[in-house]
């Protein structure tokens, strides 16, 4: 396929996204880049803050980090993802939807990860702090997630929409709303 006839349909598929559409996006792109670097910088905080002896701060210890790298992953992914969503044109929707697609398998193999923990422990549920079946997680990382999804949802099925079209119509190129006009 074509990468320049994908950019064209996808600009205007993005182009004829309404204002309010547009802001609800943004809106949802940038609390769930704030509130994972909050958490990021929470959980470093309460790390800087151990001391030699010890047994927790902040429910963290200085020898499982796995949770704190994985946050922080997640926050550079979304970060990423605000920076390249925003202006809404193709390439910057494509790395968004890469980004989008790097928070979903990071918390998928942390989920992976909780159920192989609970079931090498042979206990039936995991010990606290646990969300969702997320070891170690809090609520906010239940709805970083949750935002993450509607937003990997929305770019999946315009993803999947832009090439169906694509592949239909292989040599009708899509108008942008301004071109329709004239």
């Amino acid at each position: 396929m074509d990468f320049t006839k994908l950019s064209a349909n996808l600009t205007a598929v993005l182009s004829s996204l309404s204002w309010t559409e547009r802001q609800f996006i943004r809106a949802l792109v940038t609390t769930a880049a704030a509130l994972s670097t909050v958490l990021v910088t929470i959980q470093y905080i309460g790390l800087t803050q151990l001391r030699p002896g010890e047994p927790e701060a902040f429910g963290m210890t200085s020898y499982d980090l796995t949770d704190f790298w994985l946050r922080l992953r997640v926050a550079v992914a979304l970060i990423v993802n605000l920076a390249s969503i925003c202006r809404f044109r193709p390439k910057g929707f494509l790395v968004s939807v890469g980004a989008l697609s790097w928070v979903v398998a990071e918390y998928t193999l942390w989920f992976v990860w909780s159920r192989r923990f609970k079931e090498a422990l042979g206990i039936g549920h995991l010990p606290d702090p646990q969300v969702a079946g997320l070891y170690k997680a809090v609520r906010w990382d239940v709805v970083v997630l949750g935002s993450t999804l509607v937003l990997f949802a929305w770019a999946i099925k315009t993803l999947v929409s832009v090439l169906r079209f694509s592949r239909e119509h292989p040599r009708q190129q899509t108008r942008l709303p301004s071109e329709q006009s004239s």
